[in-house]
């Protein structure tokens, strides 16, 4: 998990979908932590409606932006033919439009980011910044870490274990 860097408390971000469901299911009070790292975390309102466990109220109570794209951003991740959905590429366009970098899960979406020069941050990359910044215990980060795995079946055993060994080395 590169970037796992408290530098990147002044950089603003903007997340992705399966962050937010994957934390809702897991633990909502990270969600509120997760603000304090960045200067900002955007949700694009389309984003948003994608997590249906989450209204725009309880994500602005947790210090997220919520926000809608404008017109350009709108018809560019309409007509980009890349294999990422509507919703990954205006996450992509804004980022790279305001020098966000982009909390996701999405492998196919990291790959993108590289390509494009987005900096990106992990889900759980969060819980390592957050136990470097002394808000969180890492007796929580791997609870939550463990949920989320039983929630989300593309956190592998793997991902499980590289995250705690990880987290043993902080």
């Amino acid at each position: 998990m590169e970037g796992d860097k408290l530098e990147s408390e002044l950089k603003s971000v903007i997340t992705d979908a399966n962050v937010l469901i994957d934390y809702l299911a897991a633990d909502r009070k990270i969600l509120k932590l997760i603000a304090g790292i960045f200067n900002e975390v955007y949700i694009p309102f389309d984003i948003l409606k994608e997590v249906k466990q989450l209204t725009e109220k309880q994500a602005t109570s947790y210090g997220f932006i919520v926000y809608y794209p404008e017109a350009d951003t709108y018809f560019k991740s309409a007509n980009t033919s890349n294999g990422l959905s509507f919703e990954d590429n205006i996450c992509i366009i804004d980022s790279k439009k305001n020098g966000w970098g982009i909390v996701t899960n999405d492998s196919k979406m990291r790959k993108k980011c590289e390509d494009e020069g987005v900096e990106i941050f992990w889900g759980m990359q969060l819980m390592i910044l957050l136990i470097r910044k002394g808000s969180l215990s890492k007796k929580d980060a791997i609870r939550t870490a463990e949920k989320m795995k039983l929630s989300n079946t593309r956190i592998t055993e793997k991902n499980l274990k590289d995250f705690i060994l990880k987290i043993n080395q902080i």
